[in-house]
């Protein structure tokens, strides 16, 4: 024992000998080191992620630091892009423009953040899942009203043919509740869409109108809109979307968000999204201009959700990044769709904002790597070594397990999609967590930091002190629920590989005694043509899934692959022809032989555990939209 505590010191010291040194920050106000920083990073990174186009700017006290476009908004003319006129898209940026718009009308009196939202709406209401905890404007602007999350084939639409009332699609697409208001904060398109409804109920404009009249006209964001299509004024400086194959850029549609449009179909340039941010930065001011009370934007800031007092959360609507010294306060929104990646942030104390934008598949790779870099080096944080506590051991396993995203589905085909979020937790000897492959150090109870980074995590106990949640600082939005075996990935992994191989062994042996097959008569020759037909059902409802997974993966938000019906048919035909074997296996069952009892049972079990796994994942009825 001595000797384990010895060796786990020795450890303890070298991971304070390998922790970071705080480091110096770089000038900001160096205009040319930031250039030559920031053009050092998209050089080396734009070409292998294939970005046909980006733009960034970065402002500091008022002043311009840095502000250039990378590429061409158009490959095939060559249009270069334009910080000034060529609009990018900014995702999940846009919803700051519909919690300004909120707090707008909040001034006026028209919209109470406490009152119960149904009172807002006319077409249809929000289920009352959890009586006497309505869902109000707050729930909505910190994302905790409690629905889970979903996308499948409505939240990006392939054609304007699609495009849906802002109401009907909401009513259309409304997601189960499976939290009550206020206890979980987990991202939610489908609930900045509905904020946006309300502006639209109470202002009675259009949400696409109201944001210009009241907040991109009085700004001077002349290269901004929500519409879509965008009008033909704009058309010209929209930075195109473009896939890359064969060794050259291959223009992709625009993608349209406008049944869902307060959540993200904002088109801007950066030069508007910067103007946008100054106003921010000055209390709701800009240049004589005032579009929201200065109170009110603090209570935007300051005010919201977070799981934990010593991480940061989420203010109304705006997010708090992890990055800077504390005192700086960053502030703003991230915002991504299939060919955008963009990050806007701003300090009131710093008087300081950037905004980005790049394009492409592999836009999050380069978009993701500059806002790392950039601020480690202008504004680093005080990575003070830590020490591994020695006696860390006897705490170590409650937090350890399969953590899986509340951002997920429960009530559709999309369920399937949380095997994708989970996070393995592992007790490392040294007296640390392995978190999603990075070790992190216990440094309060219930707070971990990152080794060799300033990441932060926090684990939160359920009402019977058991470690339940685990949220990550400056990610309130996305937290992870602990999960049993039976939801994790490996789970799924053993019931396919066992069901799989029993099915296998059906087939071979019906290769294998062809002869005997065909000769069978009776109960036997039924029980054998039964678990033919429930095991050929099941092996095409797993090849059709696999044909619509394949297509989703392909166009992930607009398209529901017509194999999905079919795969669904089929699971569905499951259910009877399971019973129907079962029917003749039990008629078969006194003249079988102990070896066909056996094998028989085998398959019959497998088949019930099976259906219980189509249950689980709601394939047992055309669970989608």
């Amino acid at each position: 024992m001595r000797k384990t505590i010895i060796s786990r010191t020795v450890i303890a010291f070298a991971l304070l000998l390998v922790s970071n040194i705080p480091a110096i920050a770089a000038d900001i106000y160096d205009k040319a080191e930031v250039q030559n920083f920031i053009d050092g990073i998209m050089a080396s990174n734009m070409d292998e992620n294939n970005n046909a186009s980006a733009v960034i700017k970065v402002m500091k006290d008022g002043d311009v630091i840095f502000s250039k476009g990378y590429g061409y908004i158009d490959q095939e003319n060559k249009k270069p892009v334009s910080v000034d006129t060529s609009l990018f898209r900014p995702g999940s940026i846009s919803k700051l423009f519909t919690w300004v718009s909120v707090m707008q009308l909040e001034e006026q009196g028209k919209i109470d953040l406490d009152r119960d939202v149904n009172e807002y709406i006319t077409r249809f209401k929000i289920e009352d899942t959890y009586p006497g905890e309505p869902i109000t404007m707050r729930h909505l602007m910190t994302h905790t009203p409690g629905f889970e999350d979903g996308f499948l084939g409505y939240l990006f639409i392939d054609s304007p043919e699609r495009f849906l009332p802002l109401e009907k699609s909401l009513e259309n697409t409304q997601p189960k509740r499976i939290n009550p208001p206020g206890k979980i904060s987990s991202y939610s398109n489908w609930s900045t869409a509905l904020a946006g409804l309300i502006v639209q109920n109470i202002s009675k404009l259009s949400f696409n109108d109201y944001v210009k009249q009241n907040i991109f006209d009085p700004l001077g964001m002349s290269h901004s809109s929500f519409d879509e299509p965008l009008p033909q004024s704009l058309l010209d400086n929209m930075a195109t979307a473009y896939d890359y194959g064969a060794g050259k850029y291959i223009s992709h549609q625009y993608e349209y968000i406008s049944n869902f449009g307060p959540a993200g179909s904002l088109a801007a340039s950066a030069d508007d999204i910067s103007k946008f941010a100054q106003m921010l930065i000055n209390g709701g001011e800009l240049n004589g201009v005032r579009i929201l009370s200065s109170d009110s934007l603090s209570k935007m800031i300051n005010g919201g959700f977070t799981f934990d007092e010593r991480l940061r959360g989420i203010g109304l609507g705006f997010f708090k990044w992890r990055w800077g010294p504390d005192e700086m306060n960053l502030f703003g929104h991230g915002g991504n769709t299939d060919y955008f990646a963009s990050h806007l942030a701003m300090s009131q104390s710093d008087d300081f904002m950037i905004f980005l934008s790049v394009s492409g598949k592999g836009g999050r790779t380069t978009a993701n790597l500059l806002i790392e870099a950039f601020y480690d080096r202008y504004f680093p944080r005080d990575n003070s070594p830590v020490m591994p506590p020695i006696d860390f051991e006897e705490r170590a396993e409650q937090y350890t397990g399969t953590f899986q995203s509340w951002r997920s589905n429960f009530s559709t085909i999309e369920a399937f999609n949380r095997f994708s979020r989970n996070i393995a937790i592992t007790a490392m000897d040294d007296n640390t967590l392995l978190i999603n492959n990075k070790r992190y150090v216990e440094i309060d109870q219930h707070l971990f930091r990152e080794v060799d980074d300033f990441g932060t995590v926090a684990f939160i106990e359920n009402e019977n002190g058991e470690i339940d949640t685990l949220v990550y600082d400056g990610v309130p939005f996305g937290p992870y629920r602990k999960v049993g075996f039976m939801e994790t990935q490996d789970y799924a992994t053993l019931i396919n590989s066992v069901i799989g191989f029993i099915y296998l062994l059906v087939i071979l042996r019906l290769i294998y005694r062809w002869k005997n097959y065909r000769a069978a008569i009776g109960s036997e020759k039924s029980v054998w043509n039964a678990s033919l037909m429930v095991v050929a059902s099941d092996i095409l409802t797993s090849a059709f899934i696999q044909l619509a997974f394949n297509a989703i993966n392909a166009a992930p938000f607009a398209v529901t692959p017509i194999y999905m019906p079919i795969a669904l048919s089929f699971a569905m035909l499951t259910v009877p022809l399971t019973g129907y074997y079962l029917y003749r296996f039990v008629k078969f069952w006194p003249d079988a032989e102990q070896f066909d009892r056996i094998r028989y049972s085998a398959l019959a079990l497998v088949l019930l555990w099976g259906l219980h796994y189509f249950y689980s994942y709601n394939m047992l009825g055309y669970n989608y939209h």
